[in-house]
């Protein structure tokens, strides 16, 4: 095999005009294409990467490309040197511009970690008996990223694709996704220090969007005691890949205050654009339009029982599942 053909520049219309990362100052510039935006289990990613040499270097470096999650855990990875491995950097001469491709591929080790957000990570590295030696990857400004660059928003599908749910919907958010079920603790006083919702939702149509999630403890007067806001499972499948009938679970934590007085609270909860701030509007099961995009999920007084909007539970009484 030989070196992969260099690419031809020409001024105002340089293909390297859009090559977004340098690894370390003066070293190969990197930009990259990924195809598909979507696979499954068993199905494969071409990255392509264009390469920009800066300066020439004696050093041989390996390219290490990744297939991650949304939690960074690695499912694929290639390391080789670059051209296929008949273009090691040894040889690159400044100016130097040319494609290099890898593929990586969704292994079914992967099911249990589905669906998910999917990125291609990027390094460079001189191995080393010691410890291989990466190198530090800068933007176009000079800001330090780290010894990697990460690409791409790949949506790792799950297999078989989600049913259509038949659970009736608590609330609707702006047409586009639906509380389902809903569960909370502690319900009572005292309360801890910290309150744990887990809520299941069902995209009824694609989101727009990567929304946020926020979550209000407001107390009898509407004060706000506690509140925290955070993506939708934290950005490891964010909203935006959601496919319509796919269902999601989110673990959201609250953190409460060292002393709550008794009276009756209210847990409330909302999705809202993170760029913009506005709110989906929400719909109850009743078909009625929520003020403010707030959903009351619970009343929990300080005497010892809590409500569920709209079912109240006694303690030591059991309910309908939420």
């Amino acid at each position: 095999m030989s070196p992969p053909p260099k690419l031809v520049v020409n001024g105002s219309t340089d293909q390297t005009a859009e090559l977004a990362r340098a690894f370390e100052q003066n070293s190969p510039c990197v930009r990259a294409i990924i195809e598909p935006q979507r696979i499954g289990v068993y199905e494969t990613v071409e990255v392509t990467l264009i390469w920009r040499a800066l300066q020439a270097t004696a050093n041989n470096y390996t390219v290490g490309v990744h297939l991650l999650d949304g939690a960074n855990v690695s499912h694929d990875r290639v390391a080789r040197f670059p051209g296929g491995g008949n273009f090691a950097t040894s040889l690159w001469q400044p100016g130097d511009v040319f494609r290099d491709v890898y593929q990586v591929r969704l292994g079914p080790d992967a099911r249990d970690s589905l669906p998910s957000l999917g990125r291609i990570k990027v390094a460079m590295y001189c191995y080393s008996d010691q410890e291989d030696r990466h190198l530090e990857v800068t933007d176009l400004a000079g800001n330090g990223l780290g010894d990697a660059v990460y690409f791409g928003r790949i949506k790792l599908a799950a297999d078989p694709p989600e049913q259509p749910s038949d659970r009736p919907v608590l609330y609707n958010f702006g047409d586009q996704i639906a509380l389902e079920q809903f569960t909370f603790a502690p319900q009572a006083f005292p309360l801890g220090a910290e309150m744990v919702l887990d809520l299941q939702w069902r995209a009824v149509a694609p989101p727009v969007g990567d929304y946020t999630l926020f979550a209000h403890l407001v107390d009898s007067q509407g004060n706000t005691v506690a509140a925290s806001d955070q993506p939708l499972t934290g950005n490891y499948y964010p909203s935006g890949l959601w496919d319509a009938g796919d269902r999601v679970s989110h673990r959201h934590r609250l953190d409460l205050p060292a002393v709550l007085s008794g009276g009756q609270y209210t847990l409330r909860i909302g999705l809202y654009d993170p760029g913009t701030g506005q709110r989906l509007p929400v719909t109850g099961a009743d078909g009625r339009l929520r003020a403010n995009g707030i959903a009351e999920l619970a009343l929990i007084p300080g005497d010892g029982y809590y409500t569920f909007v709209p079912i109240v539970l006694h303690d030591g009484e059991t309910g309908p599942d939420q």
